[in-house]
């Protein structure tokens, strides 16, 4: 009897929804603040500033923030270049590449550049180094391939190829 007393009690005063809370105060605050609490407030507010004010310098001045570590197995510096477009000694062939959109472009809406871009250390400063480079339709001769007559069938020879790719390495 006296546990269905309760049960109903705890009922009735869940259903008050004018009830008052209870709260202790300190000197009529709520709160109470202390120097080591002022202290450590303040250094994380200084380190959010500076966290927000680093990441909207990286968002307005467009920065890559990625840190990345290049690692070769081989040293570069003695390593012959990488010229994809002279026939492998191996097997004969070649990297080879054709490029358009299967028709040509109207010359007042939009045109074709090749260009070569190279980095190059000059008096120990790095400079970009820009050649354009002459290109034009592939026909059977610009577009490198064993069988001319795949070339022909797929179209490739309509579309545009870089002339002179003796000078491209990597």
């Amino acid at each position: 009897m006296q546990e269905s007393e309760n049960c109903l009690k705890e009922l009735a005063s869940s259903l008050d929804v004018y009830g008052q809370s209870v709260s202790l105060t300190f000197k009529g605050k709520e709160t109470f603040t202390t120097w080591p609490g002022v202290f450590a407030s303040c250094i994380l507010i200084i380190i959010v500033l500076a966290f927000a004010i680093y990441r909207a310098i990286i968002l307005f001045e467009r920065i890559d923030p990625n840190v990345s570590q290049k690692s070769f197995l081989e040293d570069l510096d003695h390593a012959e270049p990488f010229m994809p477009f002279q026939p492998n000694s191996e097997n004969g062939t070649a990297f080879d590449i054709a490029f358009g959109l299967g028709a040509p472009l109207d010359p007042t809406i939009a045109y074709y550049q090749v260009s070569l871009t190279t980095m190059a250390y000059v008096d120990g400063v790095k400079k970009r180094i820009t050649q354009k480079l002459p290109f034009g339709p592939c026909g059977t001769q610009y577009f490198k391939y064993p069988d001319q007559e795949i070339v022909q069938t797929y179209g490739i020879g309509n579309y545009l190829c870089i002339y002179d790719k003796s000078n491209i390495s990597f």
